[in-house]
């Protein structure tokens, strides 16, 4: 039996993220106080790699994006010196099939947290999108920096949003 080839002209790009709205004062208490983020690209996988998708360029493009939007971005010696400080973690997944790449990439807020019962201090997630696509091989890079992109502009969005609806509200 042979097997079926995937032909892919243009990349998809699915949101995988139900977008809840949430009061201004709940979006409020999820930005306030974030002057500061680290930022993590995890799990690349080989395949990506070998696609020329560079996690130290994305994590670069982030640091910069974020920088750009106030936010203060810290050094790894800097994260090791200070664990209370927010994470960003971009996790991209990808597989190849014949001329097709499926990717996923996911941005998440990753924020210390007391669990009251016990008093652990943790990671827990706190803000988190997801966006899953299809694109032929020779536009992958491009399809993965634009989800990447599409995240980064949603957080920052978000993040905007809030902060000026709080300031709005106060008298």
């Amino acid at each position: 039996m042979k097997a079926a080839r995937l032909s892919l002209t243009s990349a998809c790009l699915f949101p995988a993220a139900a977008l809840f709205p949430a009061s201004a004062t709940a979006q409020h208490q999820l930005f306030d106080r974030l002057t500061n983020v680290g930022i993590h690209v995890v799990a690349t996988p080989e395949s990506a790699i070998r696609l020329g998708i560079d996690s130290v360029a994305l994590r670069e493009h982030l640091e910069g994006r974020f920088r750009e939007a106030g936010l203060g971005v810290r050094t790894s010696a800097e994260l090791a010196a200070r664990q209370e400080t927010p994470r960003i973690v971009v996790n991209v997944g990808a597989l190849t099939v014949d001329s097709a790449y499926f990717f996923s990439v996911i941005l998440e807020l990753l924020e210390p947290v007391e669990i009251k019962r016990s008093g652990a201090e943790i990671y827990g997630y706190n803000w988190s999108r997801q966006i899953l696509g299809a694109a032929p091989l020779s536009s992958a890079i491009r399809a993965t920096w634009n989800a990447v992109d599409q995240l980064t502009n949603s957080f920052l969005e978000s993040r905007r949003r809030a902060l000026s609806l709080a300031q709005a509200a106060v008298p």
